[in-house]
């Protein structure tokens, strides 16, 4: 619906200037429809768009207009659609307004979109479009209600999946989503700017909670700066913002806006490897953002993300891979790559064969590790300080203080940080106001109910796994209170593999149904 508004505009432009003759003077009809018809401009202005924007772009188009040859009835409106397109979008691509002409579209968008889009003209568009037709060719009859062009805008023309009018007024264009929205960078400017009217139109009208941003024309090999300030309007409506630059993309949320205000976004893809920067002050997020990068095609498994240390070695981080693409989370500043690293351990059994793979492929991820070299002991059970790392290693969860207010866990054991994070996230609480225990168990009811929270975070709602009967079968066991808790993970598929012997809410989860729980709702954090 978005592009289609913006083509909408670009007709209503073509209307206002339909009747300008070639040798007419475009400031003289300017000031002429603001005598007769001041509400027009009037109403444009109060949309945003200026005397200056309407006059620039008037001069333009006449040059434009004059190097087309001779206007006539059969050709008018073939030269001004082509004319139009050349002026007021980037090479011609009606997804994008020149940034000279941004209010402008915006203006004429917002006004006259409900009017055009089915293809009557009435009201102040056709007085407008008599007075500027009637200027160039005095003859012409002008019938209200009808076509444009070739065509008609309304009943012969659909809206199609890239936001594109079909039919015989606008040649197809590209299949980009209806929910995007095109910039190009400014060549006068070092950072990507925003047009903040557009943004908040796009808000307006947008049908739940992320915005997709297409950034054209970049270099990324030699470095973009993001102008993070000038998304700031969103901060704070729990939006997700994606931008696609070339090859790499990025999702953020409000929370990541509002931190990296006054500090920028640095992003750079070069040699296969992303370069991110948050500003001068190298933070880390308290909130990961989502990066996607394209695998390099020498690479066919066994793969993981890993962040480039400075001492040249390398540390995982997860990620899903599809369709050779890439996705992973991260809260840190840093050069990222993909690289294979296989993972196996020996001591598996015939019994355990429903998650063997997933356990190795987590181990790959980074997520999981063993208690030796190849020595996973799949079937010991779990505590829950243990599953308190998993769970924050796969969310790369680690952009808050590391100090656990907890009596029972001293700052010197290796799983303090990660029991501290998952606490103060809100994943897991204690088992009192100053007690964690984190060496006692944890059982499947409680793993599915602090993976529940994950996917809630994510935005992931209820899913459609598990019919009723194998819900109501599977959840048997689990305790009145876990119930309604459990519900996203399981219906997402958390359970998903596992031999129904095994599921048993109220039992202490082993670390084979651990690493199973993990890796069926991995991709969905990615969201």
């Amino acid at each position: 619906m978005r592009y289609f508004k913006i083509w909408i505009s670009f007709m209503g432009l073509i209307l206002l200037m339909s009747g300008l003759g070639f040798s007419a003077s475009y400031v003289s009809i300017y000031e002429e429809l603001k005598t007769e018809h001041p509400v027009i401009v009037e109403n444009l202005m109060s949309k945003g768009a200026t005397e200056d924007d309407i006059k620039m772009f008037l001069d333009e188009l006449s040059a434009k207009i004059s190097s087309s040859g001779e206007l006539t009835e059969a050709n008018f409106d073939d030269l001004m659609f082509h004319a139009m397109k050349e002026v007021l979008f980037v090479n011609g691509d009606i997804r994008m307004a020149r940034d000279k002409y941004q209010e402008l579209d915006l203006a004429l968008g917002t006004k006259y979109g409900s009017v055009l889009s089915d293809g009557v003209l009435s009201g102040e568009l056709q007085a407008l479009r008599n007075i500027v037709k009637n200027k160039l060719i005095p003859t012409t009859p002008t019938t209200p209600g009808g076509s444009i062009g070739g065509g008609s805008i309304g009943g012969g023309s659909s809206v199609g999946g890239g936001g594109a009018v079909t039919g015989t007024v606008v040649p197809p264009v590209t299949d980009t989503p209806a929910d995007t929205i095109v910039f190009t960078k400014n060549e006068n400017s070092k950072a990507i700017q925003f047009n903040a009217k557009y943004l908040e139109k796009a808000l307006e009208t947008l049908n739940g909670k992320s915005l997709s941003l297409k950034l054209e024309d970049l270099d990324l090999s030699a470095g973009e700066e993001i102008a993070v300030d000038s998304l700031m309007s969103i901060a704070g409506k729990n939006i997700k913002v994606s931008m696609t630059m070339n090859d790499v993309s990025l999702s953020l949320k409000s929370t990541n806006l509002s931190e990296l205000k006054n500090n920028g976004l640095k992003v750079q893809y070069k040699d296969q490897k992303l370069t991110l920067g948050f500003g001068e002050n190298k933070m880390d997020l308290s909130m990961p953002i989502v990066a996607t990068l394209p695998v390099p095609a020498e690479l066919k498994s066994s793969l993981t993300v890993v962040r480039y240390n400075a001492d040249g070695t390398s540390t995982p981080v997860g990620g899903a891979f599809k369709n050779g693409q890439a996705t992973f989370l991260t809260d840190k500043p840093g050069i990222y790559g993909i690289e294979s690293n296989p993972v196996s351990f020996s001591d598996f059994q015939l019994d355990d064969y429903w998650a063997t793979d997933k356990v190795e492929t987590l181990a790959t991820l980074g997520i999981i590790s063993g208690k030796g070299e190849d020595h996973f002991d799949p079937n010991a059970s779990i505590t829950r300080a243990e599953f308190a790392t998993l769970v924050t290693k796969m969310l790369q969860y680690d952009g808050v203080s590391s100090t656990s207010k907890f009596t029972d866990v001293e700052g010197s054991v290796w799983y303090a940080p990660y029991v501290a994070i998952a606490n103060a996230y809100g994943l897991m609480d204690g088992k009192s106001q100053d007690s964690f225990d984190p060496n006692g168990p944890i059982t499947q009811q409680e793993i599915l109910t602090v993976l529940s929270k994950v996917l809630k975070a994510a935005d992931v709602e209820k899913g459609t796994e598990e019919s009723e009967s194998s819900y109501t079968l599977k959840t048997d066991t689990a305790a009145t209170w876990a119930k309604p808790l459990i519900e996203n993970a399981i219906s997402n598929g958390a359970l998903r593999g596992m031999p129904l012997e095994n599921v048993d809410m109220s039992k202490q989860a082993t670390r084979l149904e651990t690493a199973n729980m993990l890796y069926e709702l991995l991709p969905l954090i990615y969201q």
